[in-house]
């Protein structure tokens, strides 16, 4: 019962706070007298919501949106559009569950290999496809010069999802490495408002536990192994690198500012860095994953600006080796082990 009932808090928080994360994009971009840029703001937070923290939040966050919006005097002025607004957020949420999330069934764990990596890369392509309908008519509008763009951003990342594979399998502290630093560095060329580039992210979060600790420890990050002998330290030091080529689209809202989209396909890596019983314990794996990014950018000279960024990440494991003991072996998951981020950043912005 109180597990369940922490799941509803954590459920309601990352809702509440996807919905106000929206409401203030909405409020300060309405600022600007640019409903373009409002709009695919909004969608593109949406996108980033379903995500990373699922699709029951997605959808609620769509459907509520609306109507609060409404009432802080920021949403439509016609009350009558709100239900139909909500439909098109939650119909919009929807085809990003399945662009994104949907492969997690185990359904498609049955498929036979060729077809089940067929269908996973026709999903990456639409997802492409769909990202840059998205941002597309964005480039009928008059444009800016060309240039050459860096960004350095720090701050604080979220795994909505928490983590598993760790050498501890309580609740409390798979929380607590779900919490932790992020970084991530941008180079991007612009070409009138089309923008093109790399992104690197970073993730970093460690815990550990003291002698004494009634959780049971596990080498086995399936939880297949389990060790009874409590009494020896054990800790994990999370770390998740993803690079990706970036497209997407830099909107002028202002004089000095302006709102980017940004989004792609790359590589994420997983490492934690783990004791059991006091002894190295080595995991990592691989695999695809894929990003949306939105940041609002204020630029105080012309080649120096602040920007503030959300970034989430949607990717998963199907498998980690293992190095412990000397010895090597793979762990498959059933159900993905989840590497889906959040990551709220402020940083520095350079222009050539």
């Amino acid at each position: 019962m109180a597990k369940d009932m922490r799941k509803h808090i954590q459920w309601i928080t990352r809702t509440a706070v996807m919905i106000a994360l929206i409401l203030t994009a909405q409020f300060f971009t309405a600022l600007t007298g640019n409903q373009y840029v409002t709009g695919i703001t909004v969608n593109t937070l949406l996108a980033v919501t379903v995500m990373t923290c699922g699709i029951s939040t997605g959808i609620t966050v769509g459907a509520v949106s609306p109507i609060c919006a409404f009432l802080a005097g920021i949403g439509p002025a016609f009350p009558p559009l709100i239900p139909f607004i909500a439909l098109g957020n939650i119909a919009y949420v929807s085809a990003w569950f399945v662009l994104t999330q949907f492969n997690k069934s185990s359904k498609y764990m049955e498929i036979p290999g060729l077809l089940n990596k067929i269908i996973y890369f026709m999903r990456k392509f639409l997802f492409i496809l769909f990202f840059c309908g998205m941002v597309g008519s964005v480039f009928a509008q008059e444009s800016s010069d060309n240039s050459l763009v860096a960004f350095l951003h720090a701050g604080y990342g979220y795994l909505p999802n928490k983590t598993s594979g760790l050498t501890n399998s309580s609740e409390s502290y798979a929380k607590t490495l779900s919490s932790g630093m992020s970084w991530n560095a941008q180079l991007y060329y612009q070409r009138k408002k089309l923008i093109i580039g790399l992104l690197y992210s970073g993730y970093n979060s460690s815990g550990s536990l003291e002698h004494g600790d009634d959780t049971p420890q596990v080498v086995d990050p399936s939880q297949s192994q389990r060790r009874p002998d409590n009494r020896l330290n054990s800790s994990d030091h999370i770390l998740t690198t993803y690079i990706a080529p970036q497209f997407g689209a830099n909107i002028p809202a202002g004089e000095r500012f302006s709102i980017a989209f940004n989004g792609g396909i790359g590589g994420i890596w997983y490492r934690n860095n783990s004791t059991v019983h006091d002894k190295d314990r080595k995991v990592t794996g691989n695999s695809l994953g894929l990003n949306l990014c939105v940041k609002g950018i204020y630029n105080f000279s012309e080649h120096f600006g602040v920007s503030l960024e959300v970034l989430g990440i949607n990717a998963g494991l199907n498998s980690v080796d293992i190095k412990y003991h000397d010895e090597n072996f793979e762990v498959n998951y059933s159900d993905k082990l989840s590497l889906n981020q959040l990551t709220f950043s402020l940083g520095l912005k350079y222009s050539l």
